[in-house]
């Protein structure tokens, strides 16, 4: 009887210890370590004020600081859906400027309808559906390509200027 008494306070005990030493939740642990947190995806929504417009961006990866705030973001896929169509925008990562414009750098891709204009950063602000850039950048579509120093365009109505260094092949075939 004493045998068993001994083993049932040694099995408390253990008990007792084994649960006092709990690591504590990751979240915790991280704010612990930095206070920054990362994530797996992050996909953020809106209303543009472009004729019916939403706007999405996704990123495959995102980090934030210790108040939250967003921070590095990289396999960027955001997009602007109006009455006109979409304009989709793809980069290797971006940073917010405001809640809804965003940097994108690094292989930046924006396509919509046959055209579609590559560079290596553009800024786009999703909810005033504008879209530019002060890097050399390549506009392409069927039968043209322009080249040029900047390129601003606005979804509303889809215009899309080019300056500074502007040349243009123009003709079936052109790619």
């Amino acid at each position: 009887m004493r045998k068993r008494a001994l083993w049932a306070l040694l099995a408390s005990l253990f008990i007792a210890l084994a649960c006092s030493r709990e690591e504590p939740p990751k979240e915790e642990k991280a704010k612990a370590q930095n206070g920054a947190q990362s994530f797996k995806s992050l996909t953020v929504e809106g209303v543009s004020q472009v004729k019916n417009g939403r706007w999405t961006l996704s990123a495959a990866s995102a980090g934030a600081d210790s108040t939250g705030k967003v921070g590095a973001l990289s396999g960027i896929n955001a997009s602007l859906a109006d009455d006109d169509g979409e304009i989709k925008v793809s980069a290797k990562s971006c940073a917010f400027d405001s809640e809804t414009s965003v940097k994108l750098y690094g292989g930046v891709e924006a396509r919509w309808g046959e055209y579609s204009a590559t560079g290596s950063e553009l800024f786009f602000d999703m909810k005033e559906g504008l879209l530019s850039t002060s890097q050399k950048v390549e506009l392409s579509g069927k039968g043209i390509k322009v080249t040029g120093d900047s390129l601003s365009l606005d979804a509303k109505g889809r215009v899309t200027r080019i300056k500074g260094g502007v040349r243009a092949v123009i003709g079936e075939g052109v790619k």
